[in-house]
């Protein structure tokens, strides 16, 4: 392991037991804004918009939050292509419906989703990968591939020493949820590499997925969905 990528940790984010409405709200606001600006929603459309040349997408985004990057995808991917958001927290719903109306909401767990197979042309997820210890994320993965016909494209964090610096400086000089300020040092140390990616996907028997760098150490993983390439 390079010195400039730290171990890996397990400690659970505080978001992830976090009930209080107002102090989720508070966090979705400030991820929606480093989303913003600092290349995540832009590294979801680019990494989605090749699947959208051949006409109207049906897309899936998991684990949606509140919303921004799922709103983001409905209006690059026309206004013929359906979007749908899956949470399992009724508030994380309730601030992606604010965000964009015109997305279907749906509450379902990413490890069971409540889909047929290939019901989706794409399967999009943002920050969620991190969340999630290796054996978990590798049937999370192989669940998202399930009901993807084209693709399944995540979008998530790469564990990087100049990454935790980075965020340790950001959030306590322009983030005031303290859940933000907590939890975004910690998710660059859950973060995983591109070669951890590449093996949870050759443990679980998965194709090799498509892996791009993007700005503000984010990385795009692309894999082929359960139908074709097309």
């Amino acid at each position: 392991m390079s010195f400039f990528v730290p171990r890996r940790r397990s400690d659970p984010e505080r978001m992830d037991g976090e009930t209080r409405p107002e102090a989720i709200g508070g966090a979705l606001r400030d991820l929606a804004r480093i989303n913003r600006f600092l290349g995540g929603v832009r590294l979801s459309v680019r990494s989605v918009a090749p699947f959208a040349s051949a006409g109207p997408l049906s897309i899936l985004d998991v684990a949606a939050g509140g919303g921004d990057v799922g709103a983001a995808l409905f209006k690059a991917a026309g206004a013929r292509s359906r979007v749908v958001a899956a949470d399992r927290n009724p508030i994380m719903l309730a601030a992606a419906r604010r965000v964009e109306p015109r997305l279907l909401c749906v509450a379902a767990d990413a490890r069971a989703l409540p889909f047929r197979d290939r019901a989706f042309d794409v399967v999009h997820t943002s920050l969620f990968l991190h969340h999630l210890e290796p054996d978990e994320a590798g049937a999370v993965l192989r669940e998202l591939r399930r009901v993807a016909r084209r693709a399944v494209v995540v979008n998530d964090l790469r564990r990087h020493r100049v990454a935790l610096a980075s965020i340790r400086v950001l959030t306590r000089l322009f983030f005031r949820s303290e859940l933000v300020r907590h939890d975004g040092p910690l998710s660059v140390l859950r973060a995983y590499t591109p070669r951890e990616v590449r093996e949870i996907c050759a443990r679980e028997g998965l194709p090799a997925p498509r892996i791009a760098r993007g700005f503000g150490y984010r990385m795009s993983i692309v894999l082929p969905g359960s139908g074709e390439w097309s």
